[in-house]
């Protein structure tokens, strides 16, 4: 009875969120600028800033809203907080052959961490480990940024990945992204510490309660 006890216990404090089939959010631009340099023929490939570093540029941070079409996975907000092994280092991008629209986040160097945190108002703060070590979990795909400068080659207030790529330099604008996850593992809720309190609560009265009833039958 003590194992059963235990495992109600560990089932009531989980708070996995598993997902069957892939998820795709859309990001949208935020405020936060990401700054990318050709570094390829005609543009093809691109290093990456993620977001804005703050001194000594180490940590990088893109933060905003996104929207979801998935069951189960409402729309939110966004944070994604990036930790550089040395101030300057960069993520590779790659122009999507069958998509020229589209900048995939292809590598990074191994010293290089990203996590992605979601936050929505009904099932809470998942967070997903997008490069851990070097090494991408996901896809993170850059679609167009917003800018304010008028006097851009790309249409005022919105320029694609491809124009930009048809200049072979570099730019710096307000992201918009498709985020894709399928492992279901690796994204987790993290319940605020009085939802931590409560269920403990809850969890410690029912075992109470559980063991009376036990002891009056016996």
């Amino acid at each position: 009875m003590k194992l059963g006890l235990a495992t109600l216990v560990v089932a009531l404090l989980s708070t996995s969120a598993v997902y069957a089939t892939p998820v795709t959010l859309t990001f949208t631009a935020s405020g936060y600028e990401v700054p990318i340099a050709s570094t390829g023929t005609s543009g093809s490939m691109f290093t990456v800033q993620p977001g804005s570093c703050a001194t000594p540029d180490t940590t990088c941070t893109w933060a905003g809203n996104y929207t979801s079409s998935n069951p189960g996975f409402p729309s939110g907000s966004f944070t994604i907080t990036t930790t550089l092994g040395s101030a300057g280092e960069r993520l590779t991008g790659v122009q999507d052959t069958g998509n020229p629209d589209t900048l995939d986040i292809t590598g990074a160097p191994s010293d290089v961490n990203t996590t992605i945190t979601l936050i929505d108002a009904t099932t809470g703060s998942h967070e997903f480990f997008f490069i851990t070590n070097g090494v991408i979990d996901g896809s993170l795909a850059i679609t167009g940024f917003e800018t304010d400068n008028s006097s851009l080659f790309c249409d005022p207030g919105y320029c694609t990945v491809s124009e930009i790529n048809n200049t072979g330099r570099s730019f710096e604008g307000e992201p918009f992204a498709n985020f894709t996850f399928d492992d279901g593992n690796t994204v987790s809720n993290v319940p605020e510490p009085s939802s931590l309190a409560l269920l403990g609560t809850g969890a410690l009265g029912f075992a109470t309660t559980l063991r009376r009833r036990l002891t009056r039958a016996a």
